[in-house]
């Protein structure tokens, strides 16, 4: 009986999890540059690498040029200068977001540049 309380309890609490992740689009970029890449060409592209690879804080511009950081610099890694669509968890910080990301993958080249339940 225990038992499946606490299975029902995790299976909640993973949905509640689930349900409440954000999705934001952008590029991205690292945190010297910032806003400068957000055209997304070979050359953006190959700068963000460059400045991630010598260990340049990587991140993704959003709309209105917000900010989203995160520690989990890995899994930006790849998509360095590309337009991407970040879902995880989003949390205010100074004038910036902080994500934690539970995926990453490629975005359209057009469309809209925020979904999500949360106003990124």
């Amino acid at each position: 009986m225990i038992r499946k309380f606490l299975l029902l309890l995790a299976s909640v609490l993973l949905a509640a999890g689930i349900a409440s992740a954000d999705t934001v689009i952008g590029v991205v970029s690292d945190a010297m540059c910032g806003v400068k890449h957000l055209k997304s060409t070979t050359e953006d592209q190959t700068c963000v690498k460059r400045c991630g690879d010598v260990g340049e804080e990587l991140m993704v511009v959003g709309p209105g040029d917000k900010m989203y950081r995160t520690e989990q610099q890995a899994k930006l890694k790849g998509f360095e200068g590309k337009r991407v669509k970040v879902t995880g968890k989003f949390e205010p910080m100074a004038n910036d977001m902080n994500m934690t990301i539970t995926s990453v993958e490629l975005a359209p080249a057009a469309g809209d540049s925020k979904s999500g339940s949360g106003d990124k």
